[in-house]
C-alpha cells in the first residue's frame, strides 16, 4: 500500500457517512474499520475489546492481519492489555497515539509484550486508539492501525486526522453498542437491536440464537415466519427450501476459512400480503479467538416495510447530540427543505425563536450551516 495524503473534504464525507451507516447495518464495521485504515495509509486494521476485567466483548474486526502467527502469544498475554493501561495513565482517552509514544523504542527491545505480539506482524509503525473507555458503559474499544515493511512511520498528523474522526465513531458506536435506559446489564446482542429491520442470528447449527426487537414483532405477526424448535420456519415452502440452503452457504463449516456467500430470496406470506425479501449476511471472524465471543455465524435481515421503525430518527438525534425535543424537530423540518418562516408558522411560533433553536441545534451537532444539518439529518434517516 502506498502512503496516503490527508483526507480529502469529499473523503471525509464518504467516510462519515460509512460512520453513521454503520448505526442502521452493524454487519459493515469491517469496512468502516478498512475505509479509516486506508485513509491513514495502513497496512493493519483492528477493532476489539481490549482483554482486561470489565471489560465487555464488542465484535472482533480484522483486516491485514495473520492471527495465527501471533494466536499464542495472545492467549498468553490477554488480561494484561499493556498498551491499553497505558493510555489510560496519560488522561488523555478517549483518543489516539503513536505505538511509539505508549512504549518507548528503547523498551521495544526488551518488551516481551512487544516482541511476541508486535514484531512476528512484522509491523514498523503503529497507532493505538481507544474510541471508548471503560466509563462509556463498559463497552471499551479500541481501533489500531499498523504498517508495515518499508513505508513510512506513522506522525502525529495521522493520530491527528484519527482523533477528527473519534467524536464520529463513538457516537455511532454509542448508538449500536450501549443498552437502552432501564435494560438490565448490557448484551452483545443489542448491537442490533437499533435497526428497524427484523434481523434473526443463526449459529453452526443454523438455529436461531438472538432475534432482535422487530424481528419479535414479525414473528408476533405470524404472518409467513415462525420459529419451531430453534429453526426459522417459513409458510412458503419453496421458499424455505432457499433458506436451508442459503443458511448453508452463508454459515460455512464450523469457524473453517472457507469462503462463505451471503444470499437473497423472496417469501410469500399466508395471508397473500407482500412477500418478504429475506437477505442473509455471513458474520463472525474465521479464527479460534472470534469463536469464543461470537458464536453468532448469519444474520438473516428480513426486510418487511409494515414492521420498519419509523419512529426513532428523532431518538437518534437526540441520543447523539442532546438536543431537545423542540430542536429535533426542527432539524427534521429543515432536513425536508422547510425554511425558518415556514416552520415558525407550523408551530405557532416566530421566526426569531426557530433562528434561534436553529443555531443551538447547530452548535451542539458541530454543523457549520443549516445545508449541513439537513445533510446530517438525512445521513440518519432510515
Amino acid at each position: 500500500m502506498n502512503d496516503m495524503a490527508p483526507v480529502t473534504t469529499a473523503q471525509s464525507a464518504d467516510l462519515l457517512d460509512q460512520i453513521y451507516g454503520g448505526i442502521r447495518a452493524p454487519e459493515t464495521w469491517p469496512d468502516i474499520v478498512r475505509a479509516v485504515g486506508d485513509s491513514l495509509g495502513a497496512d493493519i486494521g483492528i477493532m476489539l475489546a481490549p482483554s482486561f476485567n470489565g471489560a465487555l466483548p464488542v465484535p472482533l474486526v480484522a483486516y491485514g492481519l495473520d492471527i495465527a502467527r501471533i494466536a499464542d502469544a495472545y492467549l498468553k498475554h490477554a488480561g494484561k492489555a499493556e498498551f491499553t493501561h497505558r493510555a489510560l495513565a496519560t488522561g488523555r482517552v478517549p483518543g489516539a497515539f503513536l505505538l511509539d509514544e505508549l512504549m518507548p523504542k528503547e523498551e521495544q527491545a526488551s518488551s516481551t509484550f512487544w516482541q511476541d505480539l508486535i514484531v512476528p506482524l512484522g509491523v514498523t509503525s503503529g497507532i493505538f486508539a481507544m474510541l471508548r473507555t471503560p466509563d462509556d458503559n463498559h463497552r471499551t474499544v479500541l481501533m489500531n492501525f499498523y504498517r508495515t515493511g518499508a513505508h513510512r512511520d506513522f506522525t502525529m498528523v495521522d493520530v491527528q486526522q484519527l482523533n477528527v474522526l473519534m467524536p464520529h465513531l463513538r457516537r455511532a458506536l454509542g448508538v449500536v453498542l450501549d443498552a437502552p435506559p432501564g435494560n438490565s446489564a448490557p448484551n452483545i446482542k443489542e448491537l442490533y437491536n437499533a435497526i428497524g429491520a427484523p434481523c434473526f442470528f443463526f449459529n453452526t447449527e443454523a438455529r436461531v440464537i438472538h432475534v432482535n426487537h422487530a424481528g419479535r414483532l414479525l414473528l408476533e405477526a405470524d404472518d409467513g415466519v415462525r420459529l419451531l424448535d430453534g429453526r426459522l420456519v417459513l409458510s412458503d415452502a419453496p421458499a424455505q427450501l432457499e433458506l436451508n440452503a442459503a443458511l448453508t452457504r452463508t454459515i460455512g463449516e464450523d469457524w473453517s476459512a472457507k469462503f462463505r456467500t451471503g444470499a437473497e430470496l423472496l417469501a410469500r406470506r399466508a395471508s397473500g400480503g407482500a412477500p418478504l425479501v429475506l437477505v442473509a449476511i455471513p458474520i463472525g471472524a474465521d479464527n479460534a479467538i472470534a469463536a469464543l465471543a461470537a458464536p453468532a455465524r448469519c444474520a438473516l435481515f428480513v426486510l418487511e416495510e409494515k414492521l420498519r421503525s419509523n419512529g426513532l430518527l428523532a431518538e437518534r438525534l437526540q441520543r447523539l447530540y442532546g438536543l431537545t425535543s423542540a430542536e429535533t424537530d426542527i432539524c427534521i423540518d429543515i432536513a425536508g427543505g422547510a425554511i425558518p418562516a415556514e416552520i415558525a408558522e407550523r408551530r405557532g411560533t416566530t421566526s426569531a425563536t426557530v433562528r434561534s433553536q436553529v443555531k443551538a441545534a447547530l452548535g451542539k451537532t458541530g454543523a457549520r450551516r443549516q445545508a449541513d444539518l439537513a445533510a446530517l439529518v438525512n445521513r440518519l434517516r432510515f
